[in-house]
């Protein structure tokens, strides 16, 4: 019921599109709540990990890094969470280009796969160790379907294209990708959807875009390593950011192999 066209002057804030994000947002919500219902807590923090990764992959690195810190025993099981969390996260790129901007999708597709499948693999090794969770566990408990997350997300989102767009027009296309990248260590799906919007707007190329991608990754990857280093004790904050690099470098082989 939306109009399904930009009613900004910049030309980039289109309804039916947003609210469509907000919608497929709370579907990946309610598929992992859902499934994490079914599952129940046998699999440990990994699973619960990677069902929270939708809401925030941010958020559920600091989460794990503190229960690294706190509870050494389950150190093994909290990495392992919060590679998936963040293996999660990526995935969640897909249905958000696909809403987006599929041709985008398209060009991109085998570096998210490198992504997702290189932190699922390096999650492997901690999980044979996962601490079982509590019946009682918040964690285990958390919802995952909220309609406000998914809004401010989308609103997060917006702003970000507003802003994106003023920059390109007024200061050029170098500050708008400057931007995008930036803005990867507050939300890397607002800096995803930021990227898009250059390649559609013609002010980054189709190509470039590759490089882009794996600049929203190694900023995000950047910051949440921060956060474990300091929310959480050295060694998870090392065997994270050592996972991550690797992540990295397997999406830049791909990119180059391309």
């Amino acid at each position: 019921l939306l109009p399904d066209h930009p009613l900004d002057a910049f030309g980039v804030l289109n309804p039916a599109k947003l609210w469509r994000l907000v919608v497929l947002v709370m579907l990946v919500g309610a598929l992992a709540h859902t499934a994490l219902r079914l599952i129940g807590n046998r699999w440990g923090l990994p699973l619960a990990g990677f069902f929270a990764g939708y809401v925030s992959s941010t958020a559920e690195t600091l989460n794990f890094s503190q229960i690294a810190r706190t509870s050494p025993v389950l150190s093994a099981s909290a990495l392992a969470a919060a590679l998936l969390a963040n293996a999660a996260s990526v995935s969640l790129f897909v249905p958000i280009l696909w809403a987006v901007s599929p041709a985008l999708l398209q060009a991109l597709w085998p570096e998210l796969v490198a992504a997702f499948v290189s932190l699922l693999l390096l999650s492997i090794f901690g999980m044979h160790r996962s601490a079982t969770l509590p019946p009682d566990s918040a964690l285990a408990q958390k919802r995952m379907f909220r309609i406000r997350d998914a809004l401010a997300l989308v609103a997060v989102i917006a702003g970000i294209l507003v802003f994106s767009a003023w920059m390109n027009r007024v200061l050029g296309p170098g500050w708008a990708v400057t931007l995008a990248l930036l803005s990867a260590a507050a939300e890397v799906h607002a800096a995803l959807i930021g990227l898009a919007q250059l390649v559609q707007s013609g002010a980054m190329a189709l190509p470039t875009s590759h490089w882009g991608l794996l600049g929203l990754l190694a900023v995000s990857a950047a910051t949440k390593t921060g956060i474990a280093w300091v929310a959480g004790e050295r060694g998870f904050a090392y065997r994270f950011g050592t996972a991550m690099l690797v992540m990295l470098g397997v999406v830049l082989a791909v990119t180059l192999l391309k």
